[in-house]
């Protein structure tokens, strides 16, 4: 059954992120009034959004099951923890990357034009579509712990990007890596790649999303493995942010690091910026 409390911190800390926050017009760095205006709040209906509920209501219709391995918190929905049979539908509406997540991160990424992204949570393969539709030419490395879940999205990722990629920019191989692994083992196995190494420390992501394992210490923990993958023009998104008192708890530790200097608090995502020719600022933006 779904805890009361769960839904008091939600209300409480929703009500707590309406008071504190602003709209564009309460901010005044160029570089986040410039993403807010012309990025968070576009208003622009882009041809890729139909493409994206075409896939979603695909999925919302789907009655196909996984058997899946849920190795985080899982869903506030009830019923669905850990290791349990799910129908597709149901993961959907309960657990995957909403509608206006998508629309928004397919709007990031045109608007920050990154060229190396990691996705630690694939789940339904809604953020990657998101992703890819915003920026074909992205190399996508894309991570999600659950094999079922994992083998079920794999199979049907290409077949969707396949029907929906601009003619003059197609599906290219090796585009998307989709990893079947914890968080957690993908990092160990990149740290200890030796034959990869010299790339390793070379090769940073652009950008890097988490969405997964909605845990306070363990996504403190990834960031901590993140910082050592990223550059000073990096973005990072943590979801769910306010999903519990742990994952608020976390955030605000992870803010105070003092490689970030910008962090942007949008209540369902924390943004976070290493850009050195900043002073250090947070923000708290309704979107």
């Amino acid at each position: 059954m779904i805890k009361l409390d769960t839904f008091r911190y939600a209300l409480s800390s929703y009500s707590k992120f309406l008071w504190r926050s602003t709209n564009a017009h309460g901010i005044h760095s160029p570089f986040v009034y410039d993403l807010v205006t012309k990025c968070f709040y576009d208003q622009k209906k882009y041809p890729q959004y139909a493409i994206l509920q075409t896939i979603r209501k695909e999925l919302g219709r789907s009655n196909h099951i996984i058997q899946v391995l849920d190795f985080g918190a899982g869903s506030r929905a009830p019923g669905l923890q850990k290791s349990q049979t799910r129908r597709v539908k149901k993961m959907l509406s309960s657990a995957a990357t909403s509608a206006k997540r998508q629309r928004l991160f397919m709007r990031l990424v045109q608007y920050f034009e990154p060229e190396n992204i990691l996705e630690l949570g694939t789940h339904l393969g809604m953020g990657t579509l998101a992703i890819k539709l915003g920026i074909p030419e992205a190399e996508i490395t894309s991570v999600e712990g659950c094999q079922n879940t994992f083998e079920f999205t794999k199979n049907n990722i290409e077949r969707w990007l396949s029907k929906t990629m601009p003619a003059d920019k197609p599906l290219k191989s090796g585009q998307i890596k989709l990893v079947n692994s914890s968080f957690a083992e993908y990092f160990e196995k990149r740290s200890k790649d030796r034959d990869a190494q010299q790339k390793i420390s070379s090769q940073k992501f652009d950008l890097i999303y988490l969405d997964g394992h909605h845990n306070g210490p363990a996504t403190l923990d990834y960031f901590e493995q993140i910082k050592r993958q990223v550059h000073k023009d990096s973005l990072v998104i943590i979801d769910d942010i306010h999903w519990s008192q742990s994952m608020t708890a976390e955030w605000n530790k992870i803010i105070k690091d003092p490689q970030v200097t910008v962090s942007i608090d949008t209540y369902f995502w924390g943004l976070i910026f290493f850009r050195k020719e900043q002073a250090k600022e947070h923000f708290v933006v309704r979107v």
